[in-house]
């Protein structure tokens, strides 16, 4: 064999052999929508842009990078994530075993920010830890559920909670005691809240409603979290005893207060399937302006002179 042979042989070989060590980065989803600044960040923090229609990878880190970009996903389970502004958000593990759904796993990070969910293919999940979604202070079992969460950190305290708008959901803490809070969109207490000081024990309380108050622009549900207000009716505190009422820029949960009225719920999140709506339907012109009628002067009738009669 020629020395240029052998060299040839070498490269090939050395290309073929390092192509099968590399491990292959399979997608787990589609971006649906992307407005604003939509990036996915790998391991090595090589950030890339997203748009309608890019694929995500698992452990890529999925960030909406202000408060004017938001971004929808769609799982290779068909499960639907909505980014909410300035929201972080990973995929850490995922599987799709069509011919034996209960070997299906999904669990992910929200790093921080907000986000949507409606449950795919794991929409009949039973499993306590098979479909998870996961913030720094507390785990969220899903089952079948649309909800809505967020996490925020302000100064020393960390705050967690979220709605359930269909279905059910289990959470539990992170640190402390972690026994599972059954929430439930059926209930009155359909809504959770959780708090962690520094590195203390985390206060999780099952709550009515939760209610944005002293935001201002930018992340959490669409807004900067500086408080949440819990209302009236609580159950099951499995953690610890709830914390007092605080500050600005603190949780504050009102659970002895007696509300008149309900809080308004939570503000929707905003949809980003196209839809052709064709042609404008005909607008008839206001009350208090007349048609205008289409007046064609067509002048003088011509003067036909039929003649002597033969």
């Amino acid at each position: 064999m020629s020395d240029k042979r052998i060299v040839f042989f070498s490269i090939f070989l050395f290309i073929w052999i390092d192509a099968m060590a590399a491990p292959v980065s399979v997608p787990v989803g589609t971006v649906v929508a992307a407005q604003g600044k939509v990036y996915a960040q790998n391991k090595a923090g090589v950030k890339r842009l997203l748009q309608r229609r890019s694929e995500f990878y698992l452990h890529e880190i999925i960030m909406t990078q202000d408060k004017d970009s938001n971004a929808q996903l769609r799982l290779k389970d068909d499960t639907i994530i909505t980014l909410k502004p300035n929201t972080k958000y990973a995929v850490n593990e995922f599987n799709l075993d069509a011919k034996n759904p209960k070997n299906n796993r999904y669990v992910a990070n929200l790093v921080e920010g907000a986000l949507i969910s409606l449950s795919g293919q794991g929409k009949n999940n039973k499993a306590q830890d098979n479909h998870l979604l996961k913030t720094p202070v507390i785990t969220i079992a899903i089952r079948g559920t649309a909800f809505e969460a967020f996490y925020k950190q302000i100064n020393a305290t960390a705050i967690s909670g979220g709605k359930v708008m269909d279905g059910q959901i289990g959470v539990w803490a992170n640190k402390g005691i972690s026994k599972e809070m059954l929430v439930d969109a059926r209930s009155i207490n359909n809504a959770f809240i959780a708090k962690q000081v520094g590195s203390g024990n985390i206060n999780l309380s099952v709550v009515t409603t939760i209610q944005l108050v002293n935001s201002v622009a930018g992340a959490g549900l669409g807004k900067e979290v500086v408080g949440f207000v819990g209302d009236t009716k609580k159950e099951n505190t499995p953690v610890s005893s709830p914390q007092p009422s605080g500050q600005t820029g603190s949780i504050q949960q009102a659970e002895q207060k007696v509300v008149a009225t309900p809080p308004p719920a939570i503000e929707p999140e905003e949809e980003f399937i196209e839809l052709d709506i064709g042609d404008p339907p005909f607008q008839p012109p206001p009350a208090n302006e007349p048609e205008v009628e289409l007046v064609v002067d067509l002048g003088e009738p011509a003067f036909f002179d039929p003649g002597e009669p033969p």
